[in-house]
């Protein structure tokens, strides 16, 4: 826990709520409330409890997401036979593949006690839209 804390830090949207702004659109509030971690057991190995021809069965090791206001959450399920899943989900707004991505590698960065590289860039201003708009390049077509 303390390395997804660590991990957080550095991408604190992941830890906030969703909100709407005045005009009704959705925005992330920065308030470090958190994420939902569940830690789960299963007193069975892992090959006998889930059926990989079978993906449904799957679900079961993926985070409930009824009544949920966390924007990240995670369940780690440890398995009698040494193995653990780890099933999370997070919220488009926060985060794409691609963020997703570096999100687990700084995390798992973080658990081998490295420093997290790069650190996210969180500057949403670049993606503002210019009045009137500007192209910078060649469009053919």
């Amino acid at each position: 826990m303390l390395w997804l804390r660590k991990t957080l830090a550095a991408y604190r949207d992941w830890a906030g709520r969703l909100n709407r702004d005045g005009n009704g659109e959705p925005i992330i509030l920065l308030n470090d409330e958190g994420v939902r971690f569940v830690e789960a057991s299963v007193d069975h190995p892992l090959n006998e409890t889930v059926n990989f021809q079978h993906p449904p069965t799957l679900l079961s090791l993926h985070p409930n997401l009824k009544g949920v206001v966390e924007l990240f959450q995670v369940q780690v399920t440890r398995f009698s036979c040494g193995s653990m899943v780890v099933g999370f989900t997070v919220h488009h707004l926060v985060a794409d593949g691609y963020a997703t991505r570096n999100f687990l590698v700084a995390w798992g960065e973080a658990c081998r006690g490295l420093d997290i590289n790069p650190l996210p860039f969180h500057d949403r201003t670049i993606f503002s839209p210019r009045n009137p708009p500007k192209f910078e390049f060649e469009h053919r077509g």
